[in-house]
């Protein structure tokens, strides 16, 4: 059994976890605004295609979490269907730049699939 959303929320969530973006080894970690290692959680599916979840920050500033690493919730995430990015507690900039270049792309790719009409200059 799978998760559903769609394409764009999907793309928009890959290239803000991309490895070069984030710096982090594991696929859903991220290094917080506050210095602090977080992750997500995916919650449950949602029928208009968006993706929702959690963010979990830990008191670790390293990747390496030990026994004595403790972690809390920062908050819940929501990237609509469209793929634009609604909340996201922690993000860094780099992320959120990242989430605004797929949306870009997916304008880009909106506008592509416009008729093309031409009108000749006279």
């Amino acid at each position: 059994m799978g998760y559903s959303c769609t394409t764009k929320a999907m793309e928009t969530l890959e290239r803000m976890f991309n490895q070069e973006v984030t710096g982090c080894k594991v696929n859903n970690g991220f290094k917080g605004s506050k210095g602090f290692y977080c992750f997500y959680e995916i919650g449950r599916e949602n029928e208009d295609g968006a993706i929702t979840g959690s963010i979990m920050e830990t008191n670790s500033i390293t990747e390496d979490y030990g026994e004595s690493c403790r972690c809390k919730k920062a908050g819940s995430f929501r990237i609509e269907p469209d793929g634009s990015v609604t909340r996201f507690p922690r993000a860094t900039k780099a992320m959120l730049i990242a989430a605004k270049q797929a949306d870009d792309a997916h304008e880009f790719s909106r506008n592509l699939d416009r008729p093309m009409v031409y009108k000749p200059v006279i």
